[in-house]
């Protein structure tokens, strides 16, 4: 498959807020977009990553075919969205690619925050177009936004510093940018 463009927004809407939640971020209503940080290899393989492919493997399918057909270089900064294609959950699912590795090959900080403003626009925009295409919002398009602490396990990142970037993330037209952060009991 060709590879995504990047974002191109033009003018400043709605910055993205926050708001926290504890309980799972699985246990979402149907149209819910749920979010991850992955890297660019399509390796679920541990963490949140993993609990998203035990609870979506088609979606893991498609990530990973996805991965193994670009250069990972390529992908850093950008994002996929995976419409619902596991059973009756019909969640959509949203990676952030903001490192390259993972483990010990995973990005420093400071290039794992500048692929997660980057991918996270990217998101916003892709979401954006789909439910501009569902017209008057009667369809199954993306009405709710979840995602966990991303960044801050596996990729060693604090989360404050990836609050300051998803909140200088503007909306684009369409959305409140509310985006519900849960944590685990």
């Amino acid at each position: 498959p060709p590879l995504p463009n990047q974002p191109s927004f033009t003018s400043p809407q709605t910055p993205i807020h926050l708001i926290y939640h504890t309980g799972s971020i699985f246990h979402a209503p149907r149209s819910t977009l749920l979010i991850h940080a992955c890297n660019t290899h399509g390796i679920w393989g541990t963490g949140i990553a993993l609990a998203f492919k035990k609870r979506y493997p088609h979606a893991f399918r498609a990530h990973r075919t996805f991965c193994l057909s670009h250069p990972g270089h390529a992908l850093r900064g950008t994002a996929l969205l995976i419409p619902p294609m596991d059973g009756d959950k019909q969640h959509w699912i949203g990676c952030l690619f903001t490192s390259m590795g993972y483990g010990r090959q995973r990005d420093g900080v400071q290039m794992v925050l500048r692929s997660t403003r980057s991918a996270v626009r990217m998101l916003v925009e892709r979401v954006g177009g789909v439910n501009a295409g569902m017209g008057d919002g009667d369809g199954d398009g993306v009405r709710e936004w979840r995602m966990c602490r991303v960044n801050s396990g596996r990729f060693g990142v604090p989360w404050e510093d990836t609050v300051r970037v998803l909140e200088g993330v503007d909306c684009g037209e369409g959305w409140d940018g509310c985006v519900q952060v849960w944590d685990l009991e």
